[in-house]
């Protein structure tokens, strides 16, 4: 039932209802997580012990993150499980108000590659 839906979840059906009816397209769609916490990146959907992200600029001046998993994703329940999973490495702590407060920000990041198949 769409009411008891979230944002999150309606636009992930939005854009996948949409790729399924997009004929002559092939879509390759990968997404990332970070952590922003005293200025400080970490990669929410990387194995412990990998290598820490860190923000730089390209030659074309372009902002980008270095050293972020991307993670190829086919389906909306591939997408919650991994913003479920990244929620899980978040750094937490106790508050007066809250139990499991945050003082950290975070990115989760759905790129879409669009390709034409030739012959259709």
């Amino acid at each position: 039932c769409d009411s008891e839906m979230g944002v999150i979840e309606l636009s992930l059906r939005e854009m996948f209802d949409f790729i399924g009816q997009s004929e002559g397209y092939e879509f390759l769609i990968n997404v990332s997580f970070m952590e922003i916490y005293n200025e400080v990146l970490t990669d929410l959907l990387a194995p412990p012990g990998s290598k820490k992200p860190s923000i730089r600029e390209n030659r074309q001046g372009e902002v980008i993150v270095q050293d972020l998993l991307e993670l190829n994703i086919c389906s909306i329940e591939e997408v919650l499980k991994h913003l479920k999973d990244g929620q899980k490495n978040r750094r937490v702590g106790r508050t007066n108000m809250n139990a499991e407060s945050s003082r950290s920000h975070t990115i989760f990041r759905m790129v879409s590659y669009l390709t034409v198949v030739h012959g259709q």
